[in-house]
């Protein structure tokens, strides 16, 4: 009997409204540091042989598939939203790497168009688990087609963040519920799941992974109100970074960034 998933229609129906304007909203200096950051803890496990096969899930307007696309490599890009992969289909073909990408809709809970062992990466940036909700589906399903020996590289909501986000609204009935599920409801348009560093460790561990690690993504700059953290971040941006990659891998900091990413490897 199959397990029976959450019902994420509504992340289609967001996704929809928000395509158009989704690069936009992620312009600024926060989101440029948190992409630095995602690029400089995703480096070490990119495949030496540019003919290793890669999955990105949940690509979104496909910022990492054109990124990998251009150094070369080829990319199985799926998301939920057909809008959103509409769009990340037109960037491709303006930086003329089409050839190397396939584009199909596809849910991170069921990737069985996918064949088991045979990705050398995998990766779910952009809080794709977390949307997910059906975790222990979702990374059992990334362990499956990840290759031997091959890695999964994922990105989460941090729940140190949102139980923050709940005292600061006085929302303390959510509160509770967050404290329960690890789940929050405080954006009305869709539920997500968070994670400390201990959840997150033990859930890739549950699903076949080992060789973890951690890192923290917006340490410092979460904790500014956006107006001052973008002041900061344009005069004392290299600053800010090399402060993030050192504390971001200090685990009595990581479940105090906004974000948490984690690598894990499939046992040979």
């Amino acid at each position: 009997m199959k397990e029976k998933k959450s019902d994420l229609t509504h992340l289609v129906n967001y996704y929809r409204k928000k395509a158009p304007l989704y690069d936009k909203d992620y312009e600024d200096k926060y989101w440029e540091l948190y992409n630095d950051l995602t690029w400089h803890f995703l480096k070490p496990f990119l495949p030496k042989n540019k003919k290793s096969r890669i999955m990105d899930i949940g690509c979104g307007t496909g910022k990492w598939t054109i990124k990998l696309a251009k150094m070369g490599y080829f990319i199985d890009c799926i998301d939920i939203s057909p809008d959103m992969l509409h769009i990340a289909e037109e960037k491709a073909a303006k930086a003329e790497v089409m050839d190397q990408i396939e584009f199909k809709q596809g849910d991170i809970r069921d990737l069985s168009q996918w064949s088991t062992d045979s990705y050398d990466l995998v990766m779910a940036l952009g809080d794709v688990i977390s949307y997910a909700l059906d975790d222990q589906i979702a990374v059992q399903e990334m362990n499956r087609i990840t290759a031997p020996g091959g890695f999964c590289v994922a990105s989460v909501d941090s729940k140190f963040v949102y139980i923050l986000n709940h005292i600061k609204y006085n929302q303390f009935s959510v509160l509770k519920e967050l404290e329960r599920s690890s789940i929050t409801k405080f954006f009305k348009e869709h539920s997500l799941k968070t994670y400390t560093p201990e959840q997150l460790t033990a859930l890739f561990q549950s699903c076949g992974f080992t060789n973890i690690s951690l890192f923290g993504k917006g340490i410092f700059m979460g904790a500014l109100p956006r107006k001052q953290r973008e002041k900061k971040l344009t005069t004392h941006y290299q600053e800010f970074f090399e402060l993030e990659i050192k504390y971001g891998q200090k685990y009595s900091f990581i479940g105090q960034a906004g974000h948490i990413q984690i690598s894990a490897q499939k046992p040979i």
